[in-house]
């Protein structure tokens, strides 16, 4: 049994159709904590855009077990790293929508079946946040 029970089907017909991820594209997507946790933090925010800062403020207080101000050193290392590879990564698989002119993040075509994955996954191991 595949992760293809887990992931939408392709369809091109409109552009907020679902998109299919093959295995090695989870596995991808997957494989960085960042975006498992930008992920995470999007399933709990519901539709609602969340801006890219507070994505990056939760992550460096979860890396680092305390709070983090913004423009702290570990908030701006996760922001950038959120920036330059982790958020275009997620928003090209459709994963997610990023608007870069308000700094927000959204769901995108293929959160949910990625998310059931993840979810799936952290049921039967033990998670780091």
């Amino acid at each position: 049994m595949g992760l293809n029970r887990f992931l939408p089907t392709r369809s091109s017909k409109t552009p907020n159709s679902p998109i299919e991820l093959d295995e090695d594209d989870v596995f991808r997507l997957l494989s960085a904590q960042r975006r498992r946790h930008v992920l995470s933090l999007l399933s709990e925010n519901g539709d609602e855009p969340v801006p890219v800062a507070d994505l990056a403020r939760e992550i460096a207080a979860t890396e680092t077990g305390g709070p983090i101000a913004v423009g702290s050193d570990a908030y701006e290392t996760v922001y950038v790293a959120l920036y330059q590879s982790h958020l275009p990564a997620l928003e090209e698989a459709g994963v997610i929508r990023w608007n870069t002119d308000s700094a927000t993040v959204e769901y995108g075509h293929s959160i949910p079946g990625l998310v059931a994955v993840l979810h799936a996954v952290h049921s039967r191991t033990v998670s780091r946040y």
